[in-house]
């Protein structure tokens, strides 16, 4: 019943990121160049964010965010892209699209059965 607590980091485009998703701490903070920032997910700006990249997050153990996804087409992309989280201003317009999308989903997994 507390407030959970994650290390993230918020990727914008143009940010670099390793091949192994150990993201550089910035100089700016007093740190050395190299320094490594463990994190456990990655919040990526949605016109920066490919499947690839999800792909390797994933197989990095890490989990990926998108950001800020206001439009159902969208929300749908990037659902189908198996992202693990949604940020949006839009939270209505997302939860009817979820609800919608499980639906579906329950839907078709009685026809599989």
């Amino acid at each position: 019943r507390g407030i959970g607590c994650c290390r993230s980091i918020i990727l914008k485009a143009g940010a670099l990121l390793r091949s192994s998703h150990e993201i550089p701490r910035r100089e700016a903070e007093g740190r050395k160049r190299n320094e490594i920032l463990v994190v456990d997910f990655l919040n990526v700006e949605k016109s920066y964010l490919s499947e690839k990249m999800i792909k390797d997050i994933h197989n990095a153990g890490k989990k990926v965010w998108v950001w800020t996804v206001n439009s159902e087409d969208e929300m749908e992309k990037f659902v189908d892209m198996k992202v693990d989280g949604i940020l949006t201003d839009d939270i209505l317009t997302l939860k009817n699209y979820l609800k919608e999308k499980s639906e579906e989903i329950l839907k078709y997994s009685n026809i599989i059965k």
